[in-house]
């Protein structure tokens, strides 16, 4: 087990001898954007009614990030600042998702995530407006983990470091990816799911569950429908996200409560909602007519031109 510098404990200390109503508040806000819950949010609405190609990045990259984070995470065993004298840990909860707790606090995954997927969205958007925006946001969930004192300042900074390295490497891996035939994507899929349900443990599973189910979705849904958010209209995105997310609430708690406990189960739930997000949903969409697709013939769009006037 790997151990922080007094430096560390005394910083804490010091930020989280502040901790007061509002800024409690403020930092729940900021902690949430690095939770599964947010992801869930933010990824599906991206692909469903902004990018289809930035979504699913998105989607691969978050998954990157969670298998490098985890198996740090597990391999270097750094005890979190929990207990320590003089750092007023709070909102523990948030940090007790992985079995090595409390041996697990270097890399701060909420940290890691949020420059991951701020940046990569940065990326996309390739404005300054938006690099500066993703290093605000990353920053402050960073800071909400210090000021609940659930992790060390190296933690939140090497957690950085691998989010931001993942956007520069999905940057170049994203092009290359692309251009492989849907038959080596699948096996990439299936092959990088088994090594993080074989890795990553009680975490592990469900996540190789969404990979497997969201990367075998993408594919359907790519052979038939190929989604073209930018050709729909507000009203009807507004409508299927909420569908969406409905959608994602069923599988995820009213499947939870439906389905034995054990991780088989857990899994299981985890492809079905990949598969609903990437897959069956987005058909859906284009089916019903609430989103367009580049597969979409001319009679299936939106605003079809009216039909010719006989001729005498």
């Amino acid at each position: 087990m790997l151990h922080v510098g007094s430096w560390e404990q005394e910083f804490l200390a010091w930020v989280t001898s502040g901790q007061g109503p509002i800024w409690n508040a403020l930092a729940g806000i900021f902690t949430f954007m690095g939770t599964e819950d947010f992801f869930l949010l933010v990824i599906p609405a991206v692909f469903w009614t902004v990018s289809r190609k930035t979504g699913i990045q998105l989607f691969y990259v978050l998954m990157v990030t969670l298998f490098v984070n985890i198996i740090l995470k597990d391999g270097l065993g750094v005890a979190r600042p929990v207990g320590v004298e003089g750092v007023h840990s709070r909102e523990i909860e948030s940090a007790m998702v992985d079995s090595h707790y409390p041996n697990d606090s270097f890399p701060s995954f909420h940290a890691q995530s949020a420059a991951a997927l701020f940046g990569f969205m940065a990326l996309a958007v390739r404005r300054r407006w938006a690099w500066w925006m993703a290093a605000v946001l990353t920053a402050l969930v960073a800071l909400s983990r210090l000021y609940n004192g659930l992790h060390w300042p190296t933690d939140v900074l090497g957690g950085i470091a691998l989010g931001a390295l993942t956007v520069v490497v999905a940057r170049y891996a994203a092009p290359a990816m692309e251009s492989r035939p849907i038959a080596f994507k699948a096996a990439a899929v299936g092959v990088f799911a088994a090594l993080m349900a074989f890795f990553l443990g009680n975490v592990g599973t469900k996540v190789s569950g969404a990979l497997l189910g969201g990367g075998l979705g993408h594919l359907l849904e790519a052979s038939v429908t190929e989604l073209d958010p930018k050709r729909g209209k507000l009203p009807r995105k507004v409508l299927a996200i909420v569908i969406g997310f409905v959608g994602i609430l069923v599988l995820r708690v009213g499947l939870k409560a439906a389905f034995p406990s054990g991780p088989v189960w857990d899994w299981l739930r985890y492809v079905l909602i990949g598969f609903w997000a990437f897959g069956l949903a987005p058909i859906m969409f284009v089916r019903a007519k609430l989103l367009q697709g580049a597969r979409t013939s001319p009679s299936d769009s939106f605003n079809p031109s009216p039909p010719a006037p006989p001729v005498d």
